[in-house]
């Protein structure tokens, strides 16, 4: 199948990941739409022709080395707020960000997994995606800001496990499937609060790299910056003694199976777990409706 002049369909997580764009073939990808990319800020109200319809600029979310996110909603739907990232252009040239705007575009619509970004519009060569409540980096800001809402050490272990689950479990996925997420980080960590439940899922696959052969220690050295930096979270939000004790069991863990332990992540929640989970959730809900969650912090999809 061919899609905007270039292969699709057929291309596999290895092709997607190791082909070297021209600068020809980025091009020809974005075609008639590049002009989009070229302007330096679009305001509140702009009107966007893309090729699967009409969007209105609400706002701009974030901004990150690969590119820029806007908030927009499609003018067939204006009830159902969406992200819409543009790569960066101007002082490189459009191949320059825009091959792994292409790679990113690709992989996540061949993924299919909770925890990973999904598309909303898979039909348009632009990433077009569901808005998200936030990004875990600026939940903890928020958190460590925050005087009206603040967990208890609790509740706060708990947030870690509900995150780490979710992170890791994204993280095994893309790796079972050879895919080396080079840029693991709280800032591209974003979440989404659905039915009382909140669902972490991983952005910015752009730079990652294809592996011929995974292997368990790889991920988890890939994993382990992530733990030690949940544990110094857990400073952030006024707990010494639990970053103590979470730093004693993570930097006791020798392979991944004893970090998911160290995290908490193994096994069923308790019972008491569930009545924490109901708490913590109306908490983020609470951060988040405060506005103390959701900044330029970085991410980008």
């Amino acid at each position: 199948m061919v899609w905007f002049g270039l292969v699709w369909a057929g291309e596999t997580i290895e092709e997607i990941l190791t082909h070297e764009y021209t600068e020809a073939e980025v091009e020809e990808y974005f075609g008639e739409l590049k002009s989009l990319l070229y302007k330096k800020k679009y305001q509140v109200g702009d009107i966007l022709e893309l090729d699967v319809g009409r969007f209105m600029v609400t706002g701009k979310e974030a901004e990150g080395v690969e590119g820029v996110v806007y908030g927009v909603v499609s003018l067939s739907n204006p009830e159902e707020p969406l992200v819409l990232k543009f790569p960066h252009v101007g002082e490189h040239s459009l191949a320059y960000h825009g091959e792994p705007y292409i790679k990113a575009r690709k992989l996540i619509q061949k993924l299919n997994h909770d925890n990973i970004i999904k598309l909303k519009n898979s039909d348009s060569r632009f990433i077009i995606m569901e808005k998200a409540d936030g990004s875990l980096y600026d939940l903890i800001m928020g958190l460590a800001r925050g005087r009206a809402v603040r967990f208890t050490e609790a509740e706060a272990k708990y947030f870690f496990k509900m995150a780490s689950k979710d992170v890791v479990a994204g993280m095994e996925y893309l790796h079972a499937r050879g895919i080396n997420f080079l840029d693991l980080k709280f800032q591209n960590v974003v979440y989404f609060i659905k039915n009382n439940r909140v669902r972490f899922e991983l952005i910015d696959l752009g730079t990652s790299e294809y592996m011929e052969a995974p292997n368990p220690d790889e991920l988890f050295n890939k994993l382990l910056p992530f733990a030690q930096g949940l544990a110094k979270s857990a400073a952030m939000l006024g707990f010494p003694e639990l970053e103590e004790d979470l730093n004693t069991r993570i930097y006791s863990a020798r392979n991944l199976e004893e970090l998911k332990s160290a995290l908490g992540i193994d096994g069923e929640p308790s019972e008491q777990e569930q009545i924490l989970e109901m708490v913590v959730v109306e908490k983020i809900k609470r951060v988040t409706d405060s506005g103390g969650s959701w900044s330029s912090g970085g991410a980008c999809p």
